[in-house]
This record gives structure tokens, C-alpha cells and sequence, in this order.
């Protein structure tokens, strides 16, 4: 086997770099895992509803705000302000925060909407510090959980 132009084997294709069929069936199948956009609070009346009708929670770094969800899975908001930083340091924390939602779903209670609102030091946290101030909050998230429950049943 020789060598091509693109550094590969002749029997590549230079739309395919890789030489993989994209015909062949024994390739595995990656699924998403992405946080779909039905397990994110995304329009204002949203998260004014969660405001209004819902418990805090309060941690180091963020307020969670919990309110009856119309998924039984639970969605998840982040509401980060300008004086928590600027625009990368924003995201950054919406990122992390909606990270440890998608690979922790058993830490938040099902049928419930969180909102987070960050606080100011909250651009300093890695994901494990996100994740732990999570967990450590596990058993009022469940306590305001119940609660939000009970309104929701009156």
C-alpha cells in the first residue's frame, strides 16, 4: 500500500479522511448526550413562574430556586448576572451548572424545576466544586421539593 497526497493510504477517500464507510452498519452508534433543549427552562415566563411559585435554596455560590415542572423529569435554568462577571466567565458557569444537571439527574428531585442564580464567586468554581456544593445541598433540595409537591397538590 502507497501512500496518497494526503499523507494516508490510497484506499482513502478525501472526503473521508478516515478510509470509514459511511454505509457500513457495524459502526456503533453513539447516542447524544446532550441536555436536550425540553430539559433546559428557557423563555422568562419560565423562570418567573419558578420565581413566584417556587422554594430557595441557598448555597455558597448559588441560589436554586424550585418550582412544579410540566416535564416529570425536572428542567433545569441558570441565570447568571453582569456583576458576576463578564460574558466567558457567564457562560463558563452556565456550562458547568447545566453539566452537572445532565450527568446528575439523581441529584435533583424529579418533577421539579431549578433555577440557579449565581452569585459572584461562582466563576471560580471547577465542575467538581459545582457538583459538590450540589451534593451538599441534596437534602434541601429534597425538603423544598416536597414542599413545592404540597402546594402543587392544595
Amino acid at each position: 500500500m502507497t501512500a496518497s497526497a494526503h499523507g494516508g493510504a490510497d484506499d482513502q477517500d478525501a472526503t473521508n479522511p478516515r478510509g470509514a464507510d459511511p454505509d457500513d452498519r457495524t459502526t456503533p452508534v453513539i447516542r447524544s448526550q446532550r441536555l436536550l433543549r425540553s430539559a433546559r427552562i428557557r423563555r422568562r415566563r419560565e423562570f418567573q413562574r419558578v420565581q413566584s411559585k417556587g422554594k430557595r435554596v441557598h448555597t455558597r455560590h448559588f441560589v436554586m430556586l424550585l418550582g412544579p415542572s410540566p416535564e416529570p423529569a425536572g428542567r433545569v435554568g441558570v441565570t447568571v448576572t453582569k456583576k458576576v462577571g463578564h460574558a466567558v466567565a457567564r457562560n463558563r458557569v452556565k456550562r458547568r451548572v447545566r453539566e452537572v444537571f445532565r450527568r446528575h439527574r439523581d441529584l435533583f428531585p424529579a418533577g421539579i424545576d431549578v433555577v440557579f442564580i449565581a452569585k459572584r464567586d461562582a466563576p471560580s468554581l471547577t465542575f467538581a466544586e459545582v457538583l459538590a456544593e450540589v451534593e451538599h445541598a441534596r437534602h434541601a433540595l429534597r425538603k423544598a421539593a416536597r414542599e413545592v409537591h404540597k402546594r402543587v397538590a392544595k
